[in-house]
This record gives structure tokens, sequence and C-alpha cells, in this order.
């Protein structure tokens, strides 16, 4: 099955590159549309329509709305995108309305649906249309009104319209509602008709309102009201009511965080998980210069951390940002005044604050375009001071410190506060704990916090973690570089292989289930006595259907399901089966299918389709070719504690040699190595000392990445014994069948297969269960010991 065979969410899901949340957004939406009757009908009509859904309740605006309850930092704005794309491409509507509140957001979503902007929310899509961006700032163009007209266009005939305005701008000033409803005249000379008349008039007109709770019970909304549109969706992460077709709330996100943390091989979360910090043993008056120096000194740590792995995986350069939260414009200037003088870590930090208020016209220029630059390479700022709480919208990537001075306890723990914070700078998570983590310096309040945490995650379920700092938490630390010894008689060539994949969808085999019982049908007629009023049933004989059930079903699904195919053989064998599955559980007696059929037919038909486009999974297809050409070993980076010196492997004690730098073997490129566990270590010693071992390395991360599926897979060692190359890796025993793991032992094995021989000799990869690894065995007995790959 080709790409253009897939369901139109799967589609969107794979052009957008959406995350779990979206994509189950998407469906709950496609999943309403669904059920719903024409969203022309009256309101009374949708909301009995709906209720029958549970749970839902009568809208409180003009017109039927429903929610997406997101989580902060989730990506709101990707999933506006994707729905966007949805409904244009099943509904053809054209006309999305976008309304934010406050500048920053409002801002922000603009510069998300421009096309070239690094964050553009449709990104990827492929089938979208030409489009014109209409803000509030720029509707009154002449190609506005002739575009909310539908005439046609220099950009083409298939366009859409998207518009966003702020709704403080454009429904709260005054002077901004003359202006959107034509002046004292009614009419826009450029448009022809007022922005109001022109959007109240189109048919297809859905609007989507960023954090509505904030303006719902506003003058405002008699506005929105009077726009008429045909659907409203909502993206929020503090919904209100109860018509909410989505919920992946803060709680979740933390959760979903937290178990990758805990077990890699489980997909990333979305999120950086909030720590609250804080000390106990404190008086008043030291809270505000504590927080300062614990929150930037937890800060310097992770400044080095993240110089590390960006330096390791060959990416930009990226400061990680403190958020200092200040009472006032005089206290932050106090504030900043502190930080930068020769107190405060010895004057490290003069010249790399940035104040921001709400009082623009008073910051200066410096401080205004360090904002801009925050997320950028060449960024030497490092600490923002901002007055009162932090922006809606406002939110930098790599900050990964909030300080908030003076705040009352109830503010810390608001998903405003925290969620300034919580983006993932890479996309996802990296599997270091103080790089998947937010921390909060809350010391004035912070036995109260702990106490409200526990019983919050008790009650909710939401666990935010909280952590009492310690000085050892507070030790200084710094980047050292391990250099390859590149003229060494250790160095092994790898060489280097050119990668070349597709991707197709493939239905897997499931366990179907019928979502209802389809039962068998009495068929009746029911007529009316002439001249009055009553009726009477009579039986007939059953209409029979004229084809097999079976047949019926199965060429009608194929005809309806985009993700499968009947020119495609395994298709043809499983969807069959699948079908008969079905049949049975809904009647075991197969000479009831055809009434079953024939009186559900449609709903039938639309169950099975549903589940086969659900378990169509993504194949790549890679096939590695050498390119004659050999990869260069390149220098890797590590924090370490300030003036850290490496033990020699042979003093480490076991229990404490994970994540440290040792040194002292001599049969590799690299004077220093750090594992993941002491049974990577067990099986470096082993490679150093028996004599059959020429030479090996621990591959430092990026160094030989092997395209699979998800990514990029980085083995953990490569040895040569004069005879064979080999990849090893070294696996708990408890992840030797997942799936992420057995992908990528399996393109490594292809890998070895692809690569040309050097000096005859060949690779071979092995997974070795950590478990069959111990410190007296020999290098022969470990690999005796692999786990054997399913084929």
């Amino acid at each position: 099955m080709e790409r253009g065979q897939m369901n139109v969410v799967n589609q969107i899901t794979q052009d957008l590159a959406l995350r779990t949340p979206q994509k189950a957004a998407l469906k709950s939406l496609d999943a309403l549309l669904a059920d719903l009757p024409d969203l022309r009908a009256s309101l009374l009509e949708i909301e009995a329509e709906v209720a029958g859904r549970g749970g839902f309740e009568r809208f409180d605006t003009q017109f039927p709305s429903f929610g997406f309850h997101i989580a902060t930092a989730v990506g709101k704005t990707r999933l506006m995108g994707a729905v966007i794309a949805y409904l244009h491409k099943t509904r053809g509507w054209r006309n999305f309305f976008i309304l934010t509140k406050g500048s920053t957001v409002y801002e922000k979503t603009i510069a998300n649906f421009r096309r070239g902007n690094p964050k553009y929310a449709l990104e990827g899509y492929t089938e979208m249309p030409p489009f014109e961006l209409i803000t509030g700032d720029d509707y009154e163009r002449e190609s506005v009104g002739n575009h909310l007209r539908g005439l046609p266009s220099i950009i083409g005939d298939n366009y859409i319209n998207i518009l966003v305005f702020n709704v403080e701008k454009t429904f709260s000033n005054k002077n901004e509602q003359r202006r959107f409803h034509g002046g004292k005249s009614g009419t826009s000379e450029t448009l022809g008709d007022s922005m109001a008349n022109l959007l109240a008039k189109l048919p297809d007109l859905v609007l989507l309102m960023d954090e509505s709770h904030r303006y719902r019970a506003d003058a405002s909304m008699q506005a929105v009201n009077a726009l008429k549109p045909l659907l409203g969706l909502e993206f929020t992460a503090t919904p209100i009511g109860k018509n909410i077709i989505y919920r992946y709330d803060l709680g979740q996100a933390i959760r979903d965080a937290s178990t990758h943390l805990a077990d890699p091989s489980k997909p990333s979360g979305f999120i950086k998980i909030p720590v609250i910090l804080g000390r106990r043993d404190m008086h008043a008056g030291e809270f505000e210069r504590a927080q300062l120096q614990d929150g930037v000194a937890r800060h310097r740590r992770k400044k080095t951390l993240l110089e590390a792995y960006c330096e390791n995986y060959q990416l930009p350069r990226l400061l990680p940002i403190v958020l200092v939260s200040t009472k006032d414009i005089n206290h932050a200037g106090e504030v900043r005044t502190y930080i930068e003088s020769e107190q405060f870590f010895g004057g490290e930090y003069k010249g790399k604050t940035i104040v921001t208020h709400s009082r623009t016209g008073e910051l200066s220029e410096g401080d205004i375009t360090g904002l801009l630059k925050l997320e950028d390479p060449t960024n030497d700022k490092e600490i923002v001071i901002h007055v009162n709480k932090l922006k809606e919208g406002w939110d930098v990537k790599n900050v990964y410190t909030i300080i908030p001075l003076r705040a009352a306890k109830s503010d810390i723990l608001t998903e405003q506060t925290i969620g300034r914070g919580m983006r993932l700078p890479f996309g996802v998570q990296t599997g270091d704990e103080d790089l998947d983590t937010l921390e909060i310096a809350a010391h004035d309040h912070f036995a109260a916090i702990v106490r409200d945490a526990q019983a919050n995650a008790a009650k909710f379920g939401v666990p935010i973690r909280t952590k009492e700092i310690k000085e050892r938490d507070k030790a200084e630390t710094e980047k050292r570089t391990i250099e390859p010894l590149t003229d060494s008689p250790y160095l092994i060539k790898i060489p280097k292989l050119a990668t070349h994949y597709n991707t197709t969808g493939r239905l897997k085999d499931f366990e179907i289930e019928p979502s209802r019982a389809f039962g068998e049908v009495a068929q009746t007629l029911v007529g009316t006595i002439l001249g009055g009023t009553e009726q009477r049933t009579f039986d007939v004989p059953a209409y029979e259907m004229s084809e097999d059930p079976l047949r019926y079903l199965n060429r009608t699904v194929f005809d309806e399901a985009d993700s499968i195919s009947s020119s495609d053989e395994s298709d043809m064998k499983l969807v069959p089966k699948l079908i008969q599955r079905y049949m049975k559980k809904l009647s075991a007696d197969s000479t009831k299918w055809k009434n079953i059929v024939q009186a559900h037919a449609l709903e039938i038909v639309a169950d099975l389709v549903d589940q086969i486009d659900e378990n169509v999974v993504a194949e790549t297809h890679i096939i590695y070719q050498p390119t004659g050409e050999t990869l260069a070993w390149r220098s890797w980076t590590k924090s370490v504690p300030k003036g850290y010196v490496a033990p020699h492997y042979k003093d480490a004690p076991d229990d404490s040699c994970k994540k440290c730098l040792l040194t002292g073997y001599e049969k590799t490129i690299y004077p220093e190595a750090e594992f993941d566990s002491k049974q990577e270590k067990w099986l470096a010693d082993i490679l150093e000392r028996e004599p059959k071992i020429k030479r090996w390395a621990r591959i430092p991360i990026g160094q030989m990445p092997i395209f699979y599926a998800a990514g990029d897979y980085n083995p953990d060692f490569i040895a040569d014994d004069g005879k064979t190359l080999y990849l090893l890796e070294v696996k708990s025993a408890d992840e030797l069948k997942d799936e992420t793991v057995q992908r990528k032992a399996k393109a490594a094995q292809a890998w070895c297969k692809a690569a040309p021989l050097i000096g005859k000799r060949k690779w071979i990869y092995k997974l070795l269960p950590h478990d069959s690894i111990h410190q007296t065995d020999s290098f022969d007995g470990i690999i005796s010991k692999e786990y054997k790959l399913e084929i």
C-alpha cells in the first residue's frame, strides 16, 4: 500500500509528524464528525445528537463547540494545523478563524502560520492548498474581501483562508470594533462590506479558539456568536465545561515523561518533568538569595550537560535559560543588580541578564534583542528576569530553571507558571534526568509544597516531584572532551554506508471485536388504513441478499478502506479472515449473517474499516550501500565534577562505575571511557584482557549511526579479533523482546551484511543479555550466549 492509500488521519499524522496525543485528538474529531448530522442543523438537533455520547452538556455558545484538553507544551498550535488540514481534506471547508487572547500568543500564532517560519504549524503537509493568512492588523485589503467571497485569486482557485485575530484588540477595543464592523457606514471601502458581515455570511466558517476560558464570560463572546461559525473548536490546557472530545492533561503528560525516564525503551514523553526544589532549614530573610544561588547553581550543572549533549549529537549550541519572576519593576532591578554583582558567582553573570515587563517602552534595546535570540546558537544571555507572572504564550524551549521570587504558593504549581519551561528543546527526551526535568526553586514554600504535592498526587494522580537541595547538588561541573588517538595501532576502520529507504503500510493481524452487538432484525411492513389513523403491522417473508454476506463485506471493505489494497497479496489473505472472525463474534450461527448484514450493513462496514485502518502499521524498508569511504573517529564530551580525576578501570568499584569516566584501557583509541551499566564495564574489561581481541572501542554517541525506522542507532562496542569485526550491544534481559530493540538489532544485522569486507574479515552483530555477562567470562563464552533475533 502506497502513501496515497492511507486514511486521512494517518496521512496527516505522518506528514505533520504528529505526537501520539495530537493524533488521538484528531481521531476524536474524526469520530465526532462521523456521528454528527449536518452541522447546519439547528443547535437543539445537534445537542440531542451529541447527548447520546455521554458526558456532554448544552452549548454555552450559539454554535456547536467542542474542546481539546491539551497540556501546555504538548503542541496545541500543531494540532490546530492538523485540524485545518483534516477539515479541508475531508469536508472541503475553506475558512478558518483562529482567535487568541493576549498579544504574545497572537503574535506567536501569526508566526506559526507563516510559511518558512521554523515553527510553521503545517510543515510537512504536502497537500495544503495555497492560503491567505489574514490577521487583525492587515485585513482591510481588497484581496481579503475577494477571498472571503470565494472569487478567483492570483494564488489559485482552490485556496483557503486562515485568519488570526486577537480577542482584546478586535472585540474589546471600541475603535477596533467599529473598524471590524465597517466604521460609520458599516462598509469598508477596501473590503466592499464589513469584516463582520463577510465572516457571518461564510457557510463553512470554523472558529478555532485558544484558551477560550479566558474570554468566555466576556462581552467579546457576543461578538464571536455574531460571526455564526459552523463549528467551534477550543484548544486549552485549563478547560471549562464538559464538551471535551479529547483529554491529555498535565498529569498524564508528566506520567508519560516519567515512564520514559524510568525505562528508556518506552516511548518518549512530550514535556520536561517539573521538579520543585527547596530547603527546609532556613530563616525567612534568607529565602530570596538562597533561591537565586541554588537555582543558578543547578543551572550551571545543566549548562555543562547540555553543552556536552549538543556536541556529542552534533547539534547546534543551545544555552539553558533561567527565568526569575519578581514582584515589580523595582524588585526586578534589584535582582538584576545582585545577579550581575561580584557577590554572585564572582560577577560571571554581568551582561548575561535580560529584564522584561509590560512597559515595553522602558525596556533597553539590548533586552528586547536578547529576548528574540534566546534559542539562537549565538545567544549569550542566561537569565531572564520577569515582572509578575510569566505570560501565556511566552515559551522558550531551553528554559530549564524557574525561580519565582516572593510568589504566592498557589501560583507556583499552576500550569501557567511551570508551563513556561516544559517544552522539550529537541522534541524528545534525552534520557538524562537533569536534561529532562524543569526545576522550580521554591524555598519559601517548600515544606508546604511537599505536603500539597503528596496530597495532590494521591487525590488526582498528578505526580509533582520535589527535591530538597543538598550541597552535592550544587557542586561545580566542567566539560571534558575526550579526543581519539587517530595515529594509534588500535584504530578500527569503519566503512561509511549510504542509506536508501522507503516506507509502506502493512495491515497486521489483530484481535477484532464488534463495537456493539448487531443482531437480527425482524422484517415487517407497517401500513395505515385508508381514511383513518390506525396502523397495522404485517409480517413479510424475509428479504435475502443475493450476495454472500462475507463476499459483500470483503468487497465493500476493500472499496471503503484507504489503508488496504486488493492488489496486495497479504491484505487479500488477512482481511477475509478478520471479517469472518468479526461475524462469528456477532453470531456463531452463520445462517443469521445475511439478516444481520443487510440490517446493519453501513454500520458494520464502518466498524470494520475503522479497526482495519487503526491496525495498519508503517514499515520502513532500508538498503545500505558501501560508499568506498570510512567514518572518521571523532571526539566526544562529558560533563564531570570540576577537577575530576578519572580512576583506573581496575580500581573502580562495580557499583559506582555507571556513567563515570574511567581510564587505563590500552587496546582502544580513547584514553577514557564511560559505561551505562556494570555489565558494559565488565565486557570492556574482558575485551581488554583477552589476547585474541586485537583492538576494541566503546563507540561514542553518533560515531556510527545506523539508520532504522525510528531514527539512528549507535551500538555499544566494536571489537576486532583478527578474523571478525563485531558490533556488540548489551541490553537488559527484560528489554530484549522490545519492538524498538528488535528493530535496531535487525537494522544492525542488515548493516553488517552490507558492509564491505576489511582484509577478508566480515562484520557480525551480537545482542548480549546483560545477565549473561560475568567478570570471569571469556569473550567466546559471552557471544555464545547471544540473544537470537526473531526472524
